[in-house]
């Protein structure tokens, strides 16, 4: 399983929650909807995926070009595809997976909805934000018959996290940050946070940062 984040919680009283990074990738093709619910099965408690609205308003769940070819043979940005693209895609080597993932389909947002526990939560990372976006999340959500308190809207985007908190409130949202110690210090992430109103950062690069810069964070 690749763990996206083994993270102390205080309120948890220290204990360890693993977290999945696009699902069960050993066995089923990562950010599809077996993957997702292979790793639910296996324990985790929450599971981050990538989505992408798409010219046509969909919202395909894929982490980026790289991986749209490598794994749909599909050469193009997520964000040129069409609905109709998403639906008749197949694995480009299926051979590479376990038998039973050989005919796993590129998801769209309802797609991996339907999969998650109604006891779990979800990250869902926006990696291209449209318009009308957060009407399309909460609607999808309905629709699967989860709670927003599910669901947690991460981006790398201040704005997107910023605009999407503005539109549904009662979503919990994190702002990510690639860390970098020449660029960002304790005080400029907090500034930052607190703009987009956010309750959560995460923090890549994280071998740079130490002990006091933790403790202002």
């Amino acid at each position: 399983m690749a763990v996206c984040a083994a993270a102390f919680s205080a309120v948890a009283g220290g204990k360890i929650r693993v977290h999945s990074h696009r699902g069960e990738t050993d066995f089923a093709p990562q950010n599809t909807a077996e993957a997702i619910k292979l790793a639910y099965d296996m324990g985790s408690l929450m599971i981050e995926t990538d989505f992408w609205q798409t010219k046509d308003g969909s919202i395909v769940c894929v982490h980026e070009r790289h991986e749209l070819k490598n794994l749909w043979g599909i050469d193009k940005d997520p964000r040129d595809l069409t609905a109709e693209e998403i639906k008749s895609a197949r694995l480009a080597h299926p051979e590479r997976f376990d038998k039973k993932y050989a005919d796993c389909r590129l998801p769209m947002l309802d797609d991996i909805l339907a999969v998650i526990p109604k006891d779990k939560k979800f990250e869902l990372e926006v990696k291209w934000y449209g318009k009308g976006f957060a009407d399309k999340v909460d609607a999808a959500r309905e629709k699967a018959g989860l709670k927003r308190e599910n669901i947690l809207i991460t981006s790398f985007s201040a704005d997107v996290v910023k605009d999407f908190k503005s539109k549904y409130p009662d979503y919990e949202t994190m702002l990510i940050f690639s860390y970098n110690p020449e660029k960002h210090s304790p005080e400029s992430i907090i500034s930052t946070a607190k703009r987009a109103g956010v309750s959560q950062v995460a923090l890549g690069n994280y071998r740079k940062i130490d002990r006091e810069f933790v403790r202002k964070i």
